[in-house]
């Protein structure tokens, strides 16, 4: 803990007897021997147990967020010598935190809304047959990542208990971590009713965390792993595999010694030999997951994640639970046990089915819907029940504003009002106010951070007021000066307040950042917005980073996401009276430019921490001709129905569009003519008035789309009617840029086409192998440089054969530099 922190004092009500009886166990039972500080990542950062229970005020929003860091895993209990268990304590604090008021923290939104659809009407299912007294309980997890591994298993139940039923719903244990300890039980206690009161007396469960409810809370029921049932039942046959691997066991798993005994059994069934890890059972390690610390603390997640990945030294790893299959396997290979168990090929060789958010949700009504017409239950219901008192109605407001929005544009349109939207009126309009306009709204930005205002709206007027170069220059300039005073606001005159509203620990772990990082913190959240921006500013104030240093890396790392937004938001107004201007898909494509940097900021992030993989024995994969052929339809079926939607959208509703279309089907037709005649002077003249524009470009690029996929046998003219027409050195760029693009688009095609002929023709069962050989590597390039060969051949060999693009690319490149080259220098011997 840090020496210099101050307390932020806030009102609470009195400790929860439970608590107080916990804080007194660990005081005095925990001799501060650091056996659990050395194996805990929690504890490493904040103390033994018994000082954070000695410290532990109830009125310190500091030491109410904190318990929200431990992964409530149990190592801890485990390593102690006295047999001192710390994880009820803990628990105990948040759900003091929770009573408090202080643990709304919004990061926990999205997995509270994900049990929730659990627990909905719409994803739960209860089937119990006649006479049913056991239930497979699979629970969230598994159905959606792995639907058809869970049928499998039902499968298997059903043959051991006939009159098994399945019950499809949340044991809530996400809730019972987070606190919600009377939510918890209202949800958990209305399910083991209803299952009490027909029948049931057996639970399988698959998910571990379900087993720890049902085992802790369902005492009424003789709760049993589906592993276990599985390991002494008749299994569909399976080709034997080979391989090593080791076993992850789930936290909440480490001392129920028959379950791991039982997956141990099931893994060692299929080939596999088992080499255990430092820490395996009893002292499993944390995959990160636990206790939902990667939601506020997603570092110190990534921490057990890393160091049992370290201990995994890139094996494969097996687990039962699907939670942490997951997020160990986003760092290694790892599979679940069920891969292991149905699909033991697909497993080994990193081919086992497995789905991902949003796919997991239909499958778990795709489940649903199977189990519906396949078990002959009678009785069933889905659960309506819900012991959530906050407000409903969230998808019905957003879906008010939306149609609000729709309704504007159509009034709109309809009333004639787009006539006032003309750019040219409105900027006129501002002109005639002359410095004061841009006075006005840069004040209004600059005060707006400070009030916690939303800065979009604003953002949106300078925009369209202003346009896309002195819209930036007003947005940026005043963003920044608010964020500054945000910042002083927070440093100087209302530290205390800041720090009591800001009650999250994701704020602290970002002032430890500052301090390892300094300004490239502030850079790294200027681009990939991680916090909410107002926020941000007064954050950065109650931490060490210098006013300087966080101005400078304000203006400049703010400035990609405020030119991709305000270019698309200065055609806005275009867009409301029907055109698609330059100016908004060039805004649009930096959009989705600027939203792909979190993106690849977590790949980067994932192949940091991934562990290198030792080479491991593996079948070939099955090739088929008929799933190629049906993945190429399905493809050319997409594009057409895109294409479609494109053209009816333009046509109802987009008519402007239309324009730009007739206009675009004169050139083209103009190009053809004339690369038909290889009149050179004609087309000397056409691109001579053109000069340097976007539009010359593409329509270049377009007469070579037409020459090397239309008329590749005519005269290769365009070189020469470029270099004349807009000079040697813009002459030779745009025509060894086109070249290039048209020749990789042939390519793409080409694979996309032909790449499955070579090993049809072959005969051979597996995938197309990639060509490489110094034939190919000298002739390619020689194919590209000569300009008599057409253009498309050395890319439709390349993409037939199978060379990877990033070859085809410098292949190419070379060889089309020697081309255009040679049309320069010797255009009479060409022509």
């Amino acid at each position: 803990m840090k020496a210099d922190r101050q307390p932020t004092q806030i009102h609470t009500r009195p400790l929860r007897p439970a608590l107080q009886e916990q804080r007194a166990t660990v005081s005095r039972q925990c001799t501060g021997c650091q056996l659990c500080v050395k194996e805990c990542q929690f504890l490493q950062k904040y103390g033994d147990p018994k000082q954070l229970s000695d410290a532990y005020s109830p009125d310190d929003n500091y030491h109410l967020s904190l318990p929200f860091e431990c992964s409530l895993c149990g190592l801890c209990t485990a390593v102690c010598p006295e047999n001192l268990d710390p994880v009820p304590m803990f628990l105990e604090m948040r759900r003091h935190a929770f009573e408090s008021g202080a643990a709304n923290y919004p990061e926990h939104r999205g997995l509270q809304n994900y049990e929730a659809k659990g627990t909905s009407q719409r994803f739960s299912w209860y089937a119990l047959p006649e006479g049913c007294d056991t239930i497979f309980f699979p629970g969230c997890s598994l159905p959606g990542t792995r639907p058809q591994q869970t049928l499998k298993a039902f499968e298997v139940v059903q043959k051991q208990v006939p009159n098994a039923g399945i019950v499809l719903d949340c044991c809530t244990k996400p809730s019972h971590d987070l606190g919600k300890d009377d939510y918890f039980h209202a949800m958990f206690g209305e399910m083991k009713d209803f299952l009490l009161a027909n029948g049931i007396k057996n639970v399988l469960v698959a998910c571990p965390n379900c087993d720890k409810v049902f085992t802790q809370y369902g005492n009424e029921f003789n709760v049993s792993s589906i592993y276990q049932l599985l390991n002494n039942a008749d299994l569909p046959a399976t080709a034997a595999v080979s391989g090593v691997t080791t076993i992850h066991d789930p936290c909440v798993s480490r001392f129920s010694e028959p379950v791991q005994d039982s997956v141990r059994d099931l893994v060692q069934k299929t080939g596999l030999d088992i080499v255990e890890t430092k820490h395996s059972r009893s002292t499993t390690l944390c995959c990160g997951e636990g206790g939902a610390v990667g939601c506020l603390a997603p570092d110190l997640a990534q921490s057990w994640t890393q160091k049992r990945n370290t201990e995994a030294a890139g094996l494969r790893t097996v687990t039962y639970c699907a939670g942490c299959a997951h997020f160990l396997g986003a760092h290694g290979p790892t599979n679940h046990i069920l891969d292991l168990v149905f699909t033991p090929e697909d497993a080994v060789n990193n081919r086992a089915k497995v789905s991902k958010a949003p796919m997991t949700y239909l499958n778990r009504l795709s489940v649903k819907k199977i189990l519906k017409k396949t078990v002959p239950a009678a009785v069933t219901r889905e659960r309506t029940f819900t012991a959530d008192a906050s407000s409903s109605g969230g998808l019905l407001k957003k879906i008010a504003l939306l149609a609000l929005f729709v309704a504007a544009i159509v009034a709109v349109r309809s009333t004639g009002a787009t006539e006032y939207l003309e750019e040219e009126k409105l900027r006129g309009l501002i002109e005639g106010y002359g410095v004061l306009a841009p006075l006005i709204y840069m004040a209004l930005y600059c005060i707006a951070p400070t009030l916690f205002l939303p800065g979009l709206p604003l953002s949106i007027v300078g925009a369209v007021l202003f346009g896309p170069v002195w819209g930036v220059v007003y947005t940026l300039s005043s963003a920044s000066v608010g964020a500054c005073i945000a910042f002083l606001v927070s440093r100087y005159l209302a530290r205390d307040w800041i720090e009591g509203k800001l009650k999250s620990p994701r704020w602290r772990h970002l002032d430890d950042q500052v301090e390892k990082h300094g300004w490239k913190m502030v850079a790294f959240t200027r681009l990939i917005p991680l916090f909410p921006f107002n926020l941000l500013n007064y954050a950065f104030g109650l931490t060490r980073v210098r006013f300087s240093h966080y101005a400078l890396a304000t203006l400049v790392f703010m400035l990609p996401g405020t030119v991709a937004f305000i270019t698309f938001s200065s055609s806005l107004l275009d867009v409301l009276r029907g055109r698609i201007s330059a100016t908004f898909l060039i805004g649009l494509g930096l959009m989705v430019l600027v939203s792909l940097f979190p993106l690849i900021y977590r790949r980067y992030r994932n192949r940091r921490n991934q562990q290198p993989q030792p080479a491991q024995p593996s079948t070939p994969k099955a090739y088929s001709v008929k799933r190629s052929v049906q993945i190429k339809t399905l493809t050319f079926v997409l594009c057409a129905a895109i294409v479609g939607l494109g053209l009816w959208l333009s046509n109802h509703y987009f008519w402007a569009i239309n324009a730009h279309v007739y206009t675009a089907e004169f050139h083209l037709l103009f190009l053809l003519k004339n690369l038909k005649a290889a009149n050179l002077e004609m087309m000397v003249e056409y691109f001579t008035p053109m000069g340097i524009s976007l539009s010359a470009f593409l329509l270049v690029l377009s007469a070579h789309f037409i020459q090397g996929f239309y008329l590749p046998l005519t005269e290769p003219i365009l070189v020469s009617a470029q270099v004349n027409a807009l000079g040697l050195p813009l002459g030779l760029l745009f025509s060894y840029l086109s070249l290039l693009l048209t020749g990789l688009v042939a390519f793409g095609l080409a694979r996309f086409l032909l790449g499955d002929l070579r090993p049809v023709l072959r005969g051979k069962l597996h995938p197309p192998g990639k060509g490489k050989s110094r034939l190919l590597t000298i002739g390619l390039p020689l194919l590209a440089a000569v300009p008599w060969l057409p253009l498309p051949l050395m890319s439709v060999i390349a993409g037939a054969l199978r060379v990877p693009l990033r070859t085809t690319a410098l292949q190419m490149s070379c060889g089309l530099l020697l081309r255009v080259i040679f049309l320069t220098l010797l255009p009479t011997f060409f022509i």
